[in-house]
């Protein structure tokens, strides 16, 4: 019979995905997906990484790490398997795997089986604003499994420690956060020096990249960068409205109180761990996650001996193959409403899917959502990389604060906008209705409607406005 584990692991999977708002199709509403997707295909057709950026005409053969490329892997074979619906079906076996493992590691810990469900379907719901098919789902299903290998080891020294090395040499090329283990094992050197080892060890295995020390180098740089934290919602402290939030907050409270009765049983290590994810997941909301995955097993426990109320247990130590049978039943059950395209109410897909060969050939400003989406709908594999060039797209730690400056003053049309749509020579222009820019458009002779629907306007320059230095060459020759 199916465990209460492997019945918890099936819920969430219908809860989040199968029959909550958005469905599967949730798990598109971040155009990186896309993105990354096209990164794993063009690694697959060259039978290697890239070092030079492959879809932005901004800054031309820009020296380029492609960090995340083995999570783009992943994703291309599942979409070659199955189109997206073969994406968001692993992605969301991932995540679901996520709360999974944290209610597993609770149980492990002693955690009372009420408290282990109550407080995993609350961190479920925290751990809800990153659902999206992107590399990151790899890190919080790792340092779930991380978190699990080191506390077993605090209880007692095992060889099955050094695990962690293969996982972080793994982790290096699915996505940067194998960075949080450093600052982790780091407190943990106050209790054992064997963790003084295994950090220098795991930063020794994350080598195991295509790119060696730059890997690490691009990582703290990206981390240190001031203009992506300011530029990039999810790296600017949480908003305590919503309902993922305010579960957040709980969590927060309650550790943060529990971390005070052990600083009375001088369980430092633990206190400081606290502290710490707790000051991330204040200062970045995409860090509530990471917080949620390794504090919310010892708050479990801590709970579990506060409460011992006459109410149903339940069994989340153990998990069986049925889980793999649930997963295959939610692929192959009838009714299931897949994703075909990217969400409509988010992206321009049908005017793209209209105007798609225009595109191509244009020197085009959008969103860097939507130049995505550009990314992905118009690739095709060919000896001078992918068809569609855009300005700028949602690597922001590549394209930088001068382009990305650029971007917010093109987008707000700011006074400089212009100058910056003849340094570039724009000939093309995908935007909201709504934006100032549309707007100063519409009072611009040169600049006319191509097309138009409720989500997205097409501006294009004007034929007797194109100067013959701001000619288009060829596609493939653009690079």
């Amino acid at each position: 019979m199916p465990t209460h584990a492997d019945l918890l692991f099936l819920a969430i999977l219908g809860w989040c995905f199968a029959a909550g708002e958005g469905g599967w199709t949730r798990l598109l509403m971040d155009g990186d997906a896309g993105v990354h997707l096209r990164i794993g295909d063009w690694v697959l057709e060259n039978g290697r990484v890239p070092t030079h950026d492959l879809f932005g005409f901004s800054k031309p053969h820009g020296e380029w790490l492609a960090y995340e490329w083995l999570a783009g892997v992943i994703f291309s074979i599942a979409h070659s398997l199955a189109g997206l619906k073969g994406m968001v079906l692993l992605c969301g076996l991932v995540l679901a795997a996520v709360p999974a493992v944290i209610a597993l590691h609770a149980a492990w810990r002693g955690a009372q089986g009420w408290v282990v469900l109550l407080l995993t379907l609350v961190a479920t719901n925290a751990l809800n604003i990153h659902f999206l098919a992107r590399p990151h789902i790899f890190t919080l299903l790792l340092l779930g499994l991380v978190s699990w290998i080191v506390e077993a080891d605090r209880r007692q020294h095992s060889k099955r420690l050094w695990l962690i090395l293969p996982v972080v040499a793994l982790w290096a090329n699915l996505h940067g956060g194998f960075f949080i283990l450093f600052p982790y094992f780091a407190i943990l050197t106050l209790e054992s020096r064997r963790y003084t080892w295994l950090g220098a060890a795991s930063a020794g295995a994350a080598l195991a990249n295509p790119y060696g020390w730059k890997l690490h180098a691009h990582v703290i740089e990206y981390l240190r960068s001031d203009w992506v934290i300011r530029f990039v919602d999810e790296f600017k402290s949480p908003s305590f409205r919503a309902e993922p939030m305010l579960c957040f907050m709980l969590l927060l409270f309650v550790a943060l109180g529990c971390a005070g009765l052990w600083l009375t049983r001088k369980r430092y290590v633990d206190v400081l761990l606290v502290l710490m994810f707790s000051y991330l997941a204040l200062t970045s909301v995409r860090h509530t996650t990471i917080f949620m995955v390794v504090i919310m097993p010892l708050v479990a426990e801590e709970i579990s001996r506060w409460f011992r109320a006459p109410l149903p247990e339940f069994d989340f130590r153990v998990m069986t193959p049925w889980t793999a049978a649930f997963a295959v039943f939610i692929a192959v059950v009838p009714g299931m409403a897949w994703p075909q395209q990217f969400p409509e109410d988010l992206f321009p897909v049908k005017l793209v899917d209209k105007h798609a060969a225009h595109l191509e050939q244009s020197r085009v400003f959008t969103s860097d959502q939507w130049a995505d989406y550009l990314i992905y709908r118009n690739y095709s594999p060919g000896a001078d990389g992918p068809r569609q060039q855009v300005f700028m797209d949602a690597r922001h730690n590549y394209f930088g604060p001068k382009i990305g400056n650029e971007f917010i003053h093109l987008m707000n049309g700011l006074p400089d906008w212009k100058q910056i749509i003849e340094r570039y020579r724009f000939d093309s222009m995908l935007l909201p209705p709504d934006t100032p820019l549309s707007a100063l458009l519409a009072e611009r002779p040169e600049w006319q409607v191509l097309d138009r629907d409720p989500r997205a306007v097409l501006w294009v320059r004007k034929p007797a406005d194109r100067s013959p230095s701001a000619s288009l060459a060829p596609a493939g020759s653009r690079r």
